[in-house]
């Protein structure tokens, strides 16, 4: 009877959970620290994790605003992107740590991070509630350099929010 058990109780875990392996890299230099550097590859190898085995859900909006002066019309381009996953992770173990320092082609030395992990992602699997809703504000339209830049989120249920920051460079 207790075999029947295990094998049903093992049956249910493996499926509740999947186990995925991922590598993160964070490339730095001295100004920030070697822990905090690591941390942040660990934090990239948590979102691989997620992707790996959930996909994402990707919201995007891009709005364009021309003005006329002068017979020169010019347009400034913005986007909103939104990205989620369907699930946690709910275990994690860092397998290895390997920091390295490599010379980049105008001389300056970087250090490299890389964190590999093994996380058990879980796909949530509850409904999603049709009467949660939010709005984004924003207190410009267009940003230039050096402008303040607040949100203003409207919403009708509490929520936890993640703001990155993408830099072209």
């Amino acid at each position: 009877m207790i075999r029947y058990f295990l094998i049903i109780f093992f049956i249910f875990f493996s499926a509740s959970a999947e186990v995925v392996v991922t590598e993160g890299t964070y490339t730095y230099t001295g100004e920030i620290s070697k822990n905090e550097a690591c941390s942040l590859a660990k934090e990239r190898a948590k979102l691989k994790a997620l992707e790996k085995v959930l996909g994402q859900t990707i919201s995007s909006d891009e709005m364009e605003n021309c003005s006329e002066v002068d017979g020169k019309t010019s347009c400034e381009r913005n986007q909103f992107f939104l990205s989620s996953f369907n699930g946690d992770i709910t275990g994690l173990e860092q397998l290895d740590k390997e920091v390295t320092t490599e010379k980049i082609s105008s001389g300056e030395e970087v250090s490299i991070c890389k964190i590999k992990i093994r996380s058990d992602v879980k796909k949530t699997t509850s409904t999603l509630d049709s009467s949660f809703d939010f709005n984004v504000k924003l207190n410009e339209k267009n940003f230039r350099d050096g402008e303040e830049l607040k949100i203003d989120i409207e919403l009708n249920k509490p929520f936890y929010l993640t703001v990155f920051q993408i830099l072209s460079y």
